[in-house]
């Protein structure tokens, strides 16, 4: 459980408590504001990590859920 900053469709800054380090991998599921569903992305990397924030590189997000995002990214004013 984190919460994201910075959000692309490449990756994100997450601040979390769960302890990370660079080279991790993961998945997670973004709940978006004003979405139904969360969008998944199926692999990321941790990219850096620094006390309880971290940057994240998505390496694989299926087209529906990217282009989802892409959607909400470009209509959204506080991402």
């Amino acid at each position: 459980m984190g919460t994201v900053h910075n959000l692309s469709v490449k990756g994100c800054l997450i601040q979390s408590e769960i302890p990370v380090e660079e080279g991790d991998y993961f998945s997670l599921k973004l709940g978006l504001r004003g979405q139904e569903y969360p969008v998944t992305v199926q692999l990321a990397a941790v990219r850096w990590a620094k006390g309880h924030a971290f940057g994240t590189e998505f390496l694989f997000v299926e087209d529906r859920d990217r282009e989802r995002l892409q959607r909400y990214l470009s209509t959204c004013w506080e991402c």
